[in-house]
C-alpha cells in the first residue's frame, strides 16, 4: 500500500508505503500518533510497485521537497517530504498512470499471464488454492467455490514451485 499524510504542524506532506499483510508495525498509525493525517491510501499489487509509485511522486514534488527533521519523524521517513504548499495531486490518478504504463511491479501480472498461457496450469497445482465457502441464502446453502488468495499471488506461487522443481533437478544431474 501507497499512503500520503500530512504534518499540518511541520508544514510537510509525506509519502509512504507499507506490508498490509505485515501488521506487526503500524506505519500509518505510527505516523498518525506523531501529528500526521491521513490523506490518501492506494493498494498496489507488490512492493516493486510501491516503490515505483513513491519515486514518481517524490519526482513531481521535486521542487518542493524539503526533508523532515529525523527529531520530527521517529517512526522514520523523513526523507520521503515537501512543502504542504506544493500543488496537490490524486494518489488514485498517478497509480492508475503507473498501472496503465504497466511500469515496473505494475507488470508482474501480465508476464505472470503470459507465462500460464504457453505452460498451463495442471488440476494438481491448482488444488492447493481452492477455496470451498459455504454461504445461506435463505434457506438454502450454497457451495462457493473459488481461490484461497489473490490469483496473482496463486500464480507466483505456482511459477516459483515449478522453478523449484527445475532447480532441483538440475542439481541432481551428474
Amino acid at each position: 500500500m501507497v499512503y500520503l499524510v500530512h504534518f499540518e504542524t511541520l508544514g510537510v506532506m509525506k509519502i509512504g508505503i507499507t506490508n498490509m499483510e505485515e501488521r506487526r508495525y503500524d506505519r500509518i498509525g505510527c505516523h498518525l500518533a506523531h501529528g500526521a493525517v491521513l490523506v490518501d491510501s492506494n493498494v498496489v499489487p507488490n512492493r516493486e510497485a510501491a516503490l515505483v509509485v513513491e519515486a514518481e511522486i517524490l519526482n513531481m514534488m521535486a521542487d518542493y521537497r524539503i526533508p523532515g527533521m529525523r527529531r520530527h519523524f521517529p517512526q522514520g521517513g523523513w526523507t520521503e517530504t515537501w512543502s504542504d504548499s506544493a500543488p496537490t495531486f490524486e494518489l488514485a490518478a498517478a497509480v492508475s498512470e503507473l498501472s496503465s504504463k504497466l511500469a515496473p511491479g505494475f507488470d508482474r501480472a501480465s508476464r505472470l499471464e503470459k507465462y500460464f498461457q504457453e505452460h498451463p496450469i495442471t488440476i494438481e497445482e491448482l488444488k492447493e488454492f481452492v477455496a470451498l465457502n459455504e454461504v445461506s441464502v435463505g434457506e438454502c446453502t450454497v457451495h462457493a467455490i473459488g481461490l484461497a488468495c489473490l490469483h496473482e499471488n496463486m500464480l507466483r506461487k505456482i511459477r516459483c514451485k515449478r522453478d523449484a522443481a527445475i532447480t532441483a533437478t538440475v542439481r541432481n544431474l551428474p
